[in-house]
């Protein structure tokens, strides 16, 4: 009886404290990830946005693995001089902006340094990694927006996103009966972020924007000047016009870097074919207790 009770008592050691840290929770062209690696990265993302998300961390350091693997393959790299520059620009205070910053920490920037990792829970090992990533990913946009184009064919767009169908049907109903839909993107629009208060999106290229409003945008049967939807978008509730033909313009930054990002994870995609992930629920769980959230 006490042989059964130490073997039970063993094995509920290694399934519940051994194991889980050792699982294998993805695994791309050879390449195993261990439920232990997300932990770090839960940390560092949760301080980051505000959320810890084991499965955005699980996908970010994938992410970081594919983009510092081939991306030199496009001469690009990610430096220990760019590293070293992140980390003044992060814990470097009172720099004269008018001055060269120092290419790397004062004893008080090193002092704070120490704190954040403290105050983390990650080591410095786990930081530059987690940093390495961030910078692979801003070294790719800025290559992919040098190569996006500057002008192409464009349509002139203007929508209402609304938070429910039934107030996107509304807006069409009071656009048919005669309201400005400037006046009713003002009262019912909730996208701020790519239009104007007055619904006002501008020219947009094709492959900007999500491949769902993409395809609604684009799609062969729109007709000029008629409002359209409304449309169960990733955004919302859309309701949309396009008021000029398709014609060639300078493409805006602010699409340029939308199309830089939308390059990227095509590049991305493209390279992690064969990505195999065995994340569970209770894998989520454990990252959470190590983190402190469940």
């Amino acid at each position: 009886m006490a042989l059964v009770v130490v073997v039970a008592i063993a094995l509920g050691v290694y399934f519940n404290v051994f194991q889980p840290p050792r699982k294998v929770v993805a695994e791309l062209d050879g390449r195993e990830y261990q439920l232990r690696e997300v932990v770090p990265y839960a940390l560092l993302d949760g301080v980051a946005s505000g959320t810890v998300a084991p499965v955005q961390s699980l996908n970010n350091l994938v992410r970081n693995d594919v983009m510092a693997l081939h991306g030199t393959l496009l001469g690009l790299n990610v430096t220990r001089e760019m590293i070293d520059a992140a980390l003044v620009s992060r814990f470097e205070l009172n720099l004269d902006p008018e001055a060269d910053p120092p290419a790397t920490l004062s004893v008080e920037g090193q002092e704070l340094l120490d704190e954040f990792l403290d105050l983390a829970g990650v080591s410095i090992d786990d930081y530059e990694a987690w940093l390495t990533g961030e910078l692979w990913r801003e070294t790719l946009l800025d290559h992919f927006f040098d190569l996006s184009p500057t002008s192409t064919e464009q349509i002139f767009v203007e929508w209402i996103v609304a938070p429910d169908s039934l107030q996107a049907q509304g807006a069409v109903d009071r656009i048919t009966a005669g309201e400005e839909f400037v006046d009713v993107a003002l009262e019912l629009n909730t996208e701020r972020e790519l239009a104007e208060a007055t619904g006002i999106v501008g020219w947009v290229p094709q492959g900007a924007l999500p491949d769902d409003i993409d395809a609604l945008l684009f799609a062969e049967d729109v007709e000029v000047g008629v409002v359209q939807g409304p449309h169960a978008t990733t955004i919302g509730s859309l309701v949309f016009r396009i008021t000029e033909e398709p014609a060639e313009q300078p493409v805006d930054e602010g699409m340029r870097q939308l199309l830089a990002q939308d390059a990227v994870q095509l590049w991305m995609d493209e390279r992690s074919v064969g990505l195999m992930y065995y994340l569970t629920g209770d894998d989520v769980q454990w990252v959470l207790r190590q983190v402190g959230v469940a």
